[in-house]
């Protein structure tokens, strides 16, 4: 089993960020991580693929969001988008692909 990871500090802008991913062959999305560097940071979050069609949407969390429950096929770039951000802030991102 080969995982790739996807692992990116980025800066939101008026409550929001938007960030492409790497350009997956196929494979199963495992894991994502959106981590505020400020705990108290509230926000939302989607993934949508390729075609522009977002795949899931999570409600508002504070700090951060940590979904490692799923297992979703993927292939092509997927754009992992920050929004409704209460400030902005300095996030980490990380996106688990088990290929």
């Amino acid at each position: 089993m080969k995982v790739a990871e996807y692992r990116r500090t980025v800066n939101s802008a008026s409550g929001a960020y938007n960030e492409e991913t790497f350009n997956n062959v196929g494979g199963l999305l495992k894991y994502l991580l959106v981590r505020a560097a400020t705990s108290n940071t509230s926000f939302q979050t989607t993934l949508t693929d390729h075609k522009s069609v977002v795949r899931k949407r999570y409600g508002f969390v504070t700090g951060e969001l940590i979904d490692e429950s799923m297992s979703i096929p993927i292939t092509g770039a997927y754009t992992i988008g920050i929004v409704n951000g209460s400030q902005d802030d300095t996030f980490t991102i990380v996106f688990g692909v088990q290929e």
